[in-house]
């Protein structure tokens, strides 16, 4: 009987310890990027895509729209950006690309590395395989499916 007892004892007290509770997975930021204006008509806004396959748009001037926009990447889409940035090895640009030109607009691109945004300046001179990752960051702003969304 006292097997009994203590084996149940062992097997309830086993199963009270597992957490059955549901965790929402906690939304991070994976890339960011932002133009800033110049002197023309140079599109000044800020995108930001989340682990969740969010792009959350500021639109602020010189592009088809303004305000914020949300758009669901689809998983190729997501996965296709992430492999880029992961296999840039981002992390070994450097932080600055500027020179005295002047009124240029600047870009600002971020992406998490190492459990943290490693993030660029470029204002001129920054080498094509970071101009590429621009591209296909900015190329998000052609797709179809912008939803305006309520600030």
């Amino acid at each position: 009987m006292q097997k009994i007892l203590f084996t149940l004892l062992i097997f309830f007290s086993f199963f009270s310890c597992v957490k059955t509770t549901s965790q929402q997975v906690e939304e991070m930021e994976m890339i960011k990027m932002s133009k800033t204006s110049c002197r023309g008509n140079c599109p000044q806004y800020s995108i930001v895509i989340y682990n969740s396959k969010k792009a959350v748009l500021e639109a602020k001037s010189n592009l088809k729209f303004e305000g914020k926009y949300a758009l669901e990447l689809s998983d190729t889409q997501y996965g296709a950006l992430i492999q880029a940035f992961e296999e840039s090895n981002f992390s070994s640009f450097e932080k600055e690309y500027t020179s005295k030109v002047t009124d240029l607009p600047t870009t600002y691109i971020s992406f998490l590395t190492n459990d943290s945004l490693y993030t660029i300046k470029d204002y001129y001179g920054a080498p094509e395989k970071l101009k590429e990752l621009e591209k296909k960051v900015s190329n998000l702003l052609e797709e179809e499916g912008w939803k305006k969304m309520d600030i």
